[in-house]
């Protein structure tokens, strides 16, 4: 029995306009009723909190506008990626009991190939996934539940790549109809080359 079906997003195109008061309301409105719903739980809560704009809101809608007492974790690196020091401002600003987890040194980052494929199946360049189990480990033993800001990039344009795709879309459709309409030669030129072939051990 099928209970629930993606919804198929219709991409228009065009220029990425700025949103309007009455929708950037709407949104506020949406996140408040969706964290409701999360922050129902029978066992502690924490937030990963990385310093970027999607878990900070998020953290700060459920301290703020919630009221509830958080414990924040926050994975530092030792190269320009790191965000600790954002985040632990963040933390104090909401007054949320913050941890800093060292990522230096640590295991999963040594063997980072080899864990990526055991946490996917496969190779991926979402070394994301290591910060948060290195935070899931840490976190475990104090919190149940763990809410992040991921998601919020691909929702909300967070990186120019997103703008780039939704502003192409249209070049993109048509790619994508001009390859499936090559589809049928493919099948052609595959089989003249198997009737070459087998003409040729014949001969």
């Amino acid at each position: 029995q099928l209970y629930w079906e993606m919804p198929q997003a219709v991409g228009k195109g065009g220029t990425v306009e700025e949103l309007t008061e009455a929708q950037l309301d709407s949104i506020q409105e949406t996140l408040l009723e969706s964290l409701e719903k999360r922050v129902e739980s029978d066992v502690p809560l924490g937030i990963f909190l990385s310093g970027g704009i999607d878990s900070s809101l998020v953290a700060a809608m459920i301290s703020k506008d919630l009221g509830l007492d958080i414990d924040a974790y926050t994975v530092s690196f030792s190269d320009g990626m790191d965000e600790s020091k954002d985040a632990s401002k963040i933390a104090q600003y909401l007054g949320l009991n913050h941890r800093v987890i060292d990522s230096h040194g640590s295991e999963e980052w040594r063997s980072a190939p080899k864990e990526i494929i055991g946490l996917f199946g496969c190779l991926s360049d979402n070394i994301t996934a290591l910060s948060l189990k290195q935070m899931s480990l840490l976190a475990r033993p104090n919190i149940g539940v763990a809410l992040t800001g991921t998601g919020g990039d691909e929702m909300f344009f967070g990186y120019g790549k997103y703008t780039f795709f939704y502003n192409y879309c249209h070049v993109f459709k048509w790619l994508g109809l001009a390859f499936e309409m090559a589809r049928p030669l493919d099948f052609i030129f595959q089989h003249f080359k198997y009737w070459k072939l087998a003409g040729g051990l014949i001969r």
